[in-house]
């Protein structure tokens, strides 16, 4: 029940609520099978508030905490999205290709691929085109 509370507060949008009800799920159930699952939404939440280092620890949290978890590629996929929000391009790059290696065959090692093709963005050099 302490899950559902938490998700369904997170669902309605009370994020302050909702972090802290996985954080008091975490504490009470630590090897819960949806332990993961809390650990990678409290992540999520402070993405939607961009509150991105404080994400990117949660990430982190999920991936050291959770290894075997079905939810660690999802971290290190968004482990790199976050990183590039924070434009700490070379980690991110890293990150991307964390999930390539460790995540085979996921959408996520199809997602980082994406993001590894794609050339770093530039910045813009004044004067007239070619």
């Amino acid at each position: 029940q302490a899950f559902t509370d938490a998700y369904n507060s997170y669902q309605q949008g009370f994020y302050d609520d909702a972090i802290a009800e996985f954080r008091d799920f975490l504490t009470a159930y630590p090897k819960d099978s949806r332990a993961a699952r809390a650990q990678l939404t409290i992540g999520n939440i402070y993405v939607s508030q961009k509150k991105f280092p404080q994400a990117l620890d949660q990430f982190d949290l999920t991936i050291q905490n959770y290894p075997d978890s079905d939810t660690k590629c999802i971290a290190l996929y968004k482990r790199g999205l976050t990183l590039e929000e924070l434009k700490q391009a070379a980690q991110a790059k890293e990150a991307f290709q964390s999930v390539v290696r460790e995540c085979p065959g996921t959408d996520e090692a199809g997602l980082a691929t994406d993001k590894l093709k794609k050339p770093a963005a530039t910045p813009a050099r004044g004067g007239r085109g070619a």
